[in-house]
């Protein structure tokens, strides 16, 4: 349109693009402050690219990625930065279209080829010959943003690593296979990990066949759908905030008077950057506490077990208590007959055996008196508490 060319529908597609980009990242992708003229620079830009920016020093960059600084989950990012490079393609004759090779025309080495490149659509029509067709010019911006969103996409939170996590999941997915998925992406190993539900999830326990599509919270993207920590360690205190790469340059030369838009950028990506941290933080202490429920729940399913096991300390110890009366009364009838001398050396092992025996037991006792006592202290009274009393409200000042 700049150049008074001829257009098609095609420029209706890139609108899109433009729309779509903001949406998720909240600023125009081509260098939105730069002149008209200066927007020719877009010109120049590859199929991948996505995206222009303008640094401090007037160094146009481009990108194939959206900004860091969105609103949206990594796996969906991904999913969207393959859309928009078919929606902002510059050739307006490619964009929004792809090429497909007809599957009943396509060679052996065409269907399995991940990397078939193609020039022109070519049809070869001989009345002697089958009708052969080439590679087929297809409009996929549509369909293509069909599918996206038609993904089903799992959010999950890792308390470990403090980041959130998302996985595209299908219903023949199970708990066994997030596990594996979580391991790469932490690099935790897998046999280390535990899932914990938060209290918004309806289900009441998972095990390694729970299907995935059971966990998804439709329209809740931006909190957990299930949390996951590494066993023994609840947050990893080494954890360091993020720092945006455009914050780096400022904080470095803070005495540099800053463009409009450069000023603009950084003001916006401040922005980000707090509430992103304040929201991972409430959702860190969100996942404790529901740590905290979760504990709590093992406990309680733990107790009649306690029982048992304290019943059976005392048990075993009238057991040595009568094992100990038989003993005495064994050599006292002995000592009688004057036939002691020849078992002594028996009793004395018999007797330390029993000893050692008494004193583990005794230690037993103890440990299940102390494990009853820590079960009932204020500690665990205060993890029994609803959430509410553990976190503060919205609208706090903590907050």
């Amino acid at each position: 349109m700049l150049h008074s060319d001829k257009y098609s529908c095609t420029v209706d597609y890139w609108s899109l693009g433009l729309i779509a980009f903001e949406i998720i990242c909240g600023c125009r992708p081509f260098l939105p402050n730069a002149s008209m003229a200066q927007m020719l620079r877009v010109k120049q830009k590859r199929s991948e690219h996505i995206c222009i920016v303008e640094d401090q020093e007037g160094n146009v960059q481009y990108r194939s990625e959206l900004y860091p600084e969105n609103q949206i989950s990594s796996c969906f990012k991904r999913n969207m930065e393959q859309w928009l490079r078919l929606a902002l393609e510059w050739n307006p004759k490619q964009r929004g279209f792809v090429f497909e090779v007809p599957q009943s025309n396509a060679s052996e080495g065409e269907k399995t080829s991940k990397k078939v490149k193609f020039s022109e659509n070519t049809v070869e029509d001989d009345e002697e010959a089958p009708v052969k067709q080439g590679p087929v010019h297809v409009l996929k911006i549509f369909t293509m943003l069909d599918e996206i969103l038609s993904k089903k996409i799992l959010t999950v939170f890792s308390l470990f690593t403090y980041e959130f996590l998302s996985y595209e999941i299908t219903p023949q997915n199970n708990l066994a296979d997030l596990r594996i998925w979580v391991a790469e992406s932490t690099k935790i190993p897998a046999e280390y990990l535990d899932f914990i539900l938060p209290i918004i999830q309806t289900l009441q326990s998972i095990d390694e066949e729970t299907k995935l599509t059971d966990l998804l919270i439709e329209d809740n993207f931006r909190e957990p759908m299930l949390f996951v920590m590494k066993k023994g360690s609840v947050i990893n205190t080494d954890v360091k905030p993020k720092i945006p790469d455009s914050f780096i340059g400022v904080f470095e030369n803070p005495k540099t008077k800053l463009k409009v838009q450069v000023l603009k950028r950084f003001a916006s990506n401040s922005y980000f950057f707090v509430r992103n941290e304040q929201h991972l933080y409430t959702t860190a202490i969100s996942g404790i506490c529901n740590f905290a429920l979760w504990l709590n729940d093992h406990i309680i399913k733990f107790k009649p077990t306690l029982g048992q096991m304290i019943e059976g300390a005392f048990e075993l110890r009238g057991l040595l208590r009568a094992y100990e009366n038989s003993l005495s009364h064994t050599k006292e009838k002995l000592l009688e007959r004057e036939m002691i001398s020849v078992l002594s050396a028996s009793f004395i092992s018999w007797q330390e055996s029993y000893d050692r025996m008494l004193s583990n037991a005794n230690k037993l006792i103890e440990a299940s008196r102390k494990i009853w006592i820590r079960y009932d202290s204020p500690v665990h009274n205060l993890i029994r508490r609803p959430l509410c009393h553990i976190y503060p409200p919205q609208g706090h000042p903590m907050l």
